[in-house]
């Protein structure tokens, strides 16, 4: 054991990862003290008692409820997309791969305002519906959940495509091509082999887009229901209006809520790889 562990530091890699380490910890640890030390003493300790109030409860309730539709909504329009990066033709890959790559390069505010072209009550949907007869009034399609929660799957479903396309590329393609010759359908290929090969993945990624959700401020502010806020919202209502006490410990909050979020993750993750190797 003693000697692994020599060996892992005496690795150039972990050397060479150091400097970028101690960025990250530096700049968020000092800025963590900071945020602490103002939530207990701006005015005080009072702060946090404020946030077991049936507002500031509602507010979490709010975001945690968006958050889990956001991670639905990702986890099937996503897997549907890594599944076909990772067995349809090469060419159909390449396209895939652009089509994500343009994703992270657009803005998520300028998506946003795309989207609010798209779902206001004159927007290009509505007016789509209403020519087709579908509907004879506008949708209300923004400025509601609905709005919020699309336009949020939308930024986020990258980053789920990524985590679920990582997952899939250590599956033996061989494993459901036996199965198949086995004389299982594509279907009882899929969900009895692939999915569960994917388990990790699907544990990851949906953990992931949970805390990015939690704390997605831009898409929910232009798309979503004013008077259902957000905790990102509140925290820059209450920053806006000089209650930096209040702020800060909203802030604390979602900080702790962030790491236990990461440590469900990875204690699922190892159950997971207990039971696969078992």
């Amino acid at each position: 054991m003693v000697h692994m562990a020599r060996r892992r530091w005496s690795d150039p890699w972990t050397w060479g990862a150091l400097p970028g380490i101690l960025f990250i910890v530096a700049g968020f640890g000092a800025a963590l003290v900071f945020t602490i030390n103002r939530s207990l003493t701006d005015p005080g300790p009072e702060n946090y008692a404020r946030l077991i109030e049936w507002r500031s409860l509602v507010i979490l309730l709010n975001t945690i409820q968006a958050s889990a539709f956001v991670v639905i909504v990702t986890l099937v329009g996503g897997y549907a997309y890594a599944y076909a990066m990772r067995v349809g033709p090469k060419p159909l890959k390449i396209y895939l791969m652009l089509f994500l790559a343009i994703q992270f390069a657009t803005s998520s505010v300028a998506r946003a305002f795309a989207w609010i072209q798209l779902l206001q009550t004159h927007g290009v949907i509505n007016k789509l519906l209403m020519s087709c007869g579908i509907i004879d009034q506008p949708l209300k399609l923004m400025r509601n959940d609905l709005g919020a929660i699309i336009g949020t799957s939308h930024v986020l479903l990258p980053h789920m495509i990524l985590v679920l396309y990582a997952s899939m590329q250590r599956v033996d393609l061989a494993t459901v091509a036996a199965a198949r010759s086995l004389g299982a359908s594509r279907i009882q290929a899929f969900w009895q082999i692939f999915v569960p090969a994917t388990r990790a993945g699907i544990l990851t990624g949906c953990g992931l887009i949970f805390i990015l959700g939690l704390s997605f401020y831009a898409t929910p502010a232009l798309l979503g229901d004013p008077s259902r806020q957000m905790i990102s919202a509140s925290i820059m209502t209450q920053s806006e209006y000089g209650n930096f006490g209040a702020a800060s410990a909203m802030s604390t909050t979602l900080v702790v809520i962030t790491l236990a979020g990461l440590l469900v993750i990875n204690l699922f993750n190892r159950s997971a790889t207990d039971r696969r190797g078992a």
